[in-house]
């Protein structure tokens, strides 16, 4: 039988010794679990931000702001939406109280640059011309579309119920919704091809309330060198096998 001390050293030379030979997938589970345990801590610190909302936060509100709001900051206004739009469409099991509507921006994009960033206007113009070379005509999507979720959609284009593209003015008989995100430089990270954290929740809010999102990002348009490629980028990244045109 092995002393006490020979056992302890063995054992830590066994780990020692066999560290690189660790499961990679424990690895990612163990991280996996890290993740899942922060972001319900955050969850439920907004849970509890929420539920003092009329009882605390709110009369405070009142006090500085009067019964309109108007007397404060547009952005902290528009960051106290996204949380009571965030609760909504991601616990909509919720029932506690609710953030005022006299508190609710109509837009994201009007109460400054924290939550949305804007559309960089070259490029805007340069992914609506091909749309307007690929679709035929200007009427079949919209621009700067205003959600019920404060948040602005760069373009929207709807499908009936066969895939027919149809007229932006139509409200009747859309089967599917695509939203269209020109997403340039300023939407990303600096140096890196990752969505700034505003713009990932963003793309997720929209894809819970039912688009399809479909993402042009400048790294992959500056490549096109011409009116023919921009046109068959946007049929592959909007119309994956066909499209067609209710006319």
């Amino acid at each position: 039988m092995k002393p006490k001390e020979e056992e302890e050293s063995t054992s830590l030379y066994f780990l020692r010794d066999h560290r690189t030979t660790i499961n990679s997938h424990c690895i990612l589970r163990i991280k996996d679990m890290v993740a899942l345990f922060t972001m319900a801590k955050t969850l439920a610190l907004r849970l509890h931000l929420l539920s003092h909302l009329d009882d605390q936060i709110l009369p405070s509100l009142k006090a500085c702001a009067g019964e309109e709001g108007s007397g404060l900051d547009p952005i902290v206004l528009a960051q106290l939406t996204q949380l009571y739009m965030t609760v909504k469409l991601e616990c909509p099991f919720y029932d506690g109280p609710r953030l005022s509507p006299k508190f609710r921006v109509k837009s994201f994009l009007a109460s400054g640059q924290s939550l949305e960033t804007p559309v960089e206007p070259q490029f805007y113009n340069a992914v609506k011309s091909g749309l307007v070379d690929l679709l035929g005509a200007r009427s079949y999507f919209a621009s700067r579309v205003l959600t019920p979720y404060c948040y602005t959609l760069d373009i929207e284009i709807k499908l009936d119920e066969e895939g027919y593209v149809l007229p932006a003015c139509h409200s009747d008989e859309v089967h599917k919704r695509i939203a269209l995100c020109i997403d340039g430089s300023k939407r990303f990270a600096a140096n890196a091809e990752k969505l700034l954290g505003k713009e990932a929740i963003k793309q997720r809010h929209l894809r819970i309330l039912g688009y399809e999102v479909v993402q042009i990002p400048y790294y992959e348009f500056e490549k096109l060198k011409n009116k023919e490629e921009v046109v068959e980028y946007l049929h592959k990244k909007i119309f994956p096998n066909s499209y067609r045109l209710s006319w």
